[in-house]
């Protein structure tokens, strides 16, 4: 039992620490489809997914019981916008009756975002005001969508191969297997 639970504790430390990984990586901005979105004058910028630090702190792996079958629960209890993050959001190039997301979010978000206000220069290199920011912000995820980077199923995938270099093949078999009948991701909670 106890070495049971030593095991688990190390594959929720595994987890979490992966998925945490996942949210610093560089990413370039991308429309829901994958493509680049269209950027005048320059290179389409890269961020990572850890504006605020919200969803990266709110990171949580837990083995749970449900209905006495042991399950492994991956959840983000301070950061509802994981599901947007992870799956992306579509754009009225995908879907026509989709509408436009919230200035007030938008504009929440770029006051937490640190420096974003100094890197977005109009065409004669003048700095961008907010109010402009935020409704160019609002108008590239209305149109084109926000691209989901799948952090969840990455973190698992580098988690796997983990397990195999520290366990052997075992080892990831039989976690690849628990994870397919038993994870529990969420829940989605939209504000």
């Amino acid at each position: 039992m106890e070495d049971e639970l030593v095991i688990q504790k190390n594959i929720s430390t595994l987890l979490t620490n992966a998925i945490k990984a996942e949210l610093l990586v560089l990413r370039p901005s991308r429309a829901y489809d994958g493509s680049f979105k269209p950027k005048g004058g320059g290179a389409t910028p890269r961020s990572n997914r850890n504006y605020t630090g919200r969803l990266y702190n709110s990171v949580t792996v837990d083995f749970v019981d449900v209905q006495d079958q042991l399950r492994l629960q991956v959840s983000f209890p301070d950061a509802p916008e994981w599901y947007w993050v992870d799956e992306g959001r579509k754009g009225k190039q995908q879907d026509v009756s989709l509408k436009y997301p919230p200035l007030s979010s938008i504009d929440r978000w770029v006051v937490r975002k640190p420096g974003i206000n100094l890197a977005v220069r109009d065409k004669q290199g003048r700095f961008i005001d907010r109010k402009s920011l935020v409704y160019l912000i609002q108008r590239s995820i209305g149109q084109y969508g926000y691209y989901g980077i799948k952090f969840i199923d990455k973190a698992i995938k580098k988690t796997e191969r983990r397990l195999e270099e520290e366990f052997g093949e075992y080892a990831r078999v039989y976690f690849t297997n628990f994870i397919n009948q038993n994870i529990i991701v969420g829940p989605i909670q939209v504000r």
